[in-house]
């Protein structure tokens, strides 16, 4: 009978041991995940801040331009007007010759 209280408290120690270990793997797994989600969310943070700043470069580079273009063809209009009012006088002139 001494045989099976020996193997019984083996047993125990064992369990022990095993649910000691358990525990270390949940903790290092716990952990692992705290550390995982915050350098996830500083990716996150530092992706979004690098997509802002070309959305943002971008829309002053397409302002830029829009702002060109319109200037581009507001003269282009002055000169069309211009171009058009000497045509309308040439031919009022040559209407009343």
């Amino acid at each position: 009978m001494p045989n099976n209280r020996a193997k019984g408290a083996n047993a125990s120690t064992v369990q022990a041991n095993s649910t000691a270990t358990d525990n270390a793997v949940l903790n290092a797994i716990d952990s692992l995940r705290t550390d995982i989600t915050a350098e996830l969310v500083t990716l996150k943070k530092d992706i979004c801040n690098s997509v802002d700043a070309k959305i943002d470069s971008l829309a002053e580079n397409l302002r830029s331009e829009i702002a060109g273009v319109r200037t581009e063809l507001q003269t282009d209009l002055r000169s069309v007007k211009s171009e058009t009012g000497d045509l309308a006088t040439r031919v009022e002139r040559g209407a009343n010759h």
